[in-house]
């Protein structure tokens, strides 16, 4: 680039930031800042003349004085909750009128009619200056009309006002002299000064009213001095009153009685319910404990029976006993981690060609375990088994109630209540949004639904109580009870280097009534022997049993290899470890830790998944009442 064409990009950048810097130094500072606006009235008037038929003009002169900033529009409204309707809506500025618009525009006004009255006008930009305008209306249906006596009853300056007001006259003219003894006037704050200029007329008058403060003027004159008939928002106002007053303290003493009724009542009666017809019959002591299982009823049924539900720990102990009789043989095995990286187990699970009866829910359990094939890994099992479950446990919950051991299906017994206890959270959802609707009628209408979903949550609990056995069912749980006692406390009742045989006989019980942790280390002492459907990994295989496992990878194969010493009949927990150089508790870890990761995987799922003031006729009541109007003005 050339010298020359140097000094011309110098130019340019030097231009640029001069032209930023003008613009940065001249800009008026509501580029730079948010402009900071402040208005007041120097003065606000209403004139308010109450005609013979009970309809009322407002003349209202609103005099701004805009203080900081610039303004073009002012407002105007208030509420119409107690007013039947406004019409012939005029806005003035001097002599000048306003034209009523649709959209925005200099010298126009807007209004509008819902639950407020509300009227908007433009006009040119202003500051540092006041105007004054004149907003005229007609309200229709705005008196309080009683046999005691008519009221005007208004609320000035209210709402959302920014400004000040320096000066504001309140004057209202009736349409005919009264006799001051006739009159009832009341207003708020106390600051304001009340005159009557004449008989026919009433002013409030007020000064540095601040911001937001409202004033609120009541008069009351001779019933017959306008012919007008009680607007409907009145009827309505003094029906709602004359309940408030008469019926809602005993109404709402009912509904707290009611609720307290229901809430112990309820909850008794969930008590009462599970004492009639859940509680079991009562079953003398059978024994203190029973040294062989009571019957042949199924390890998963004894367990199911005695807590009254059918849970994985069940059908573990359904698979375990199926392993005992020879139908299953599991298989851990140790396989590299991804890529290569780490070890990590897995259990294969193997069907044997054993011809051995099975009840309708073992073959359900084996088909859910293992599908169409011979083998599953456990693995294969996660986030799909526990889609069986129910099923499962519906299938043995029938062959509990075929066996006559409960009155009907448990599982079924507690959904009934648990769908009753439902429906009452429910309707206590749907009471609770009716009394938030209905709560200025009765403020203790919260109280019935709160006691209703007491009562439901009662029934919710006390539905996992409600299957109930049979009397042949609570003699036969009393006996798997005793059976239970000396499962959980063995090594107290017997000698179990003399009982070593029974291990594997009673493992699927243990399972079944949880205690299967605490049974197999206490036989793994004595060396009891170990499961012949168990291959633990590394491998142990005695040759004389003459099963041999199918091969695949990280399975045994070709019979168990035994240690030193093989052939010389069944070798035990002990033993076996021993044979690999590895310690006896390396086996019975193994055998809980393929447990604790079958209950794991088959239940795995995948991841989601007052009192009326004296002196006043008709309703009303005290001044906190508030009366029409109750809107505010101001400019922007």
């Amino acid at each position: 680039m050339t010298r020359k064409a140097h000094v011309g990009w110098l130019r340019v950048l030097a231009l640029s930031l001069v032209s930023v810097l003008a613009i940065v130094l001249l800009a008026p500072s509501s580029m730079l800042a948010q402009e900071e606006k402040s208005f007041h009235w120097e003065r606000y008037d209403y004139d308010i003349d109450i005609l013979p038929n009970g309809d009322m003009l407002f003349a209202v002169t609103m005099t701004f004085s805009f203080d900081q900033g610039s303004f073009s529009q002012g407002y105007y409204a208030f509420s119409m909750d107690r007013v039947v309707d406004v019409r012939d809506v005029e806005l003035l500025e001097g002599s000048q009128p306003y034209r009523l618009v649709s959209g925005e525009s200099v010298g126009g006004y807007q209004v509008e009619k819902g639950k407020l009255f509300s009227v908007v006008w433009w006009f040119p930009p202003s500051q540092n200056q006041a105007r004054t305008f004149l907003l005229r209306f007609r309200v229709i249906g705005g008196l309080r009309i009683y046999d005691g006596g008519d009221q005007f009853y208004w609320n000035f300056y209210a709402g959302d006002r920014a400004g000040a007001i320096s000066q504001g006259r309140i004057r209202v003219r009736l349409p005919a002299e009264v006799d001051p003894e006739s009159l009832r006037l009341a207003v708020q704050p106390a600051s304001a000064i009340v005159s009557r200029p004449d008989a026919r007329t009433v002013e409030a008058s007020v000064a540095d009213l601040p911001p937001n403060e409202a004033v609120v003027l009541r008069v009351q004159f001779p019933h017959g001095l306008v012919q007008a008939e009680p607007p409907p928002w009145q009827l309505a106002e003094d029906r709602r009153l004359q309940f408030e007053e008469s019926w809602k303290p005993v109404l709402e003493l009912l509904l707290l009685g009611f609720s307290a009724l229901l809430l112990f009542g309820g909850v008794g009666a969930a008590v009462a319910l599970w004492y009639t017809r859940g509680r079991d019959k009562p079953v003398g002591l059978v024994a203190e404990y029973l040294s062989e299982p009571p019957s042949e009823l199924a390890p998963g049924l004894a367990g199911a029976l005695l807590d009254e539900k059918v849970d994985v720990r069940d059908i573990l102990a359904t698979i375990v006993d199926l392993g005992r009789r020879g139908v299953l043989e599991i298989h851990e095995v140790e396989e590299k981690g991804p890529f290569g990286l780490g070890q990590r187990k897995d259990f294969i699970y193997r069907k044997l060609d054993a011809q051995v009866p099975l009840r309708p829910f073992e073959e359900a359990i084996l088909q859910a375990l293992l599908g169409g094939s011979r083998e599953v890994r456990l693995s294969a099992l996660k986030e799909r088994f526990y889609e069986a479950i129910p099923r499962l446990a519906g299938k043995m919950y029938e062959e509990l109630t075929a066996l006559g051991f409960f009155a009907g299906n448990p599982q079924k017994t507690r959904n009934r209540w648990r769908a009753v206890g439902v429906a009452g959270f429910v309707l206590s959802f749907v009471l609770l949004v009716v009394a938030a609707q209905l709560a200025e009628y009765a403020a203790t209408g919260f109280c019935v639904p709160i006691a209703l979903g007491a009562t439901a949550l009662a029934f919710t609990g006390v539905a996992g109580f409600m299957p109930r056995k049979t009397e042949k069912g609570a003699e036969e749980a009393a006996k798997w009870k005793a059976f239970r006692t000396y499962l959980a406390d063995i090594d107290r009742f017997e000698n179990l280097i003399e009982k070593k045989e029974i291990f594997e006989r009673y493992l699927p019980y243990a399972i079944a009534f949880g205690l299967e942790r605490g049974y197999i280390t206490q036989f793994a002492q004595v060396q009891a022997p170990a499961p012949r459907w168990y291959y633990p990994y590394p491998p142990v295989v005695w040759g004389h049993m003459g099963r041999v496992p199918g091969s695949e990878a990280g399975a045994p194969t070709g019979g168990r290899v035994s240690a030193p010493g093989a052939g010389k009949g069944v070798p035990s927990l002990q033993g076996m470890s021993d044979g690999l150089a590895s310690s006896l508790q390396n086996m019975s870890d193994s055998l809980i830790t393929m447990l604790n990761s079958a209950s794991r995987t088959l239940t795995s799922q995948p991841s989601s998944s007052g009192g009326r003031s004296s002196g006043w006729s008709g309703g009303g009541g005290g001044m906190s009442r508030g009366g029409g109007g109750g809107g505010g003005s101001g400019a922007r």
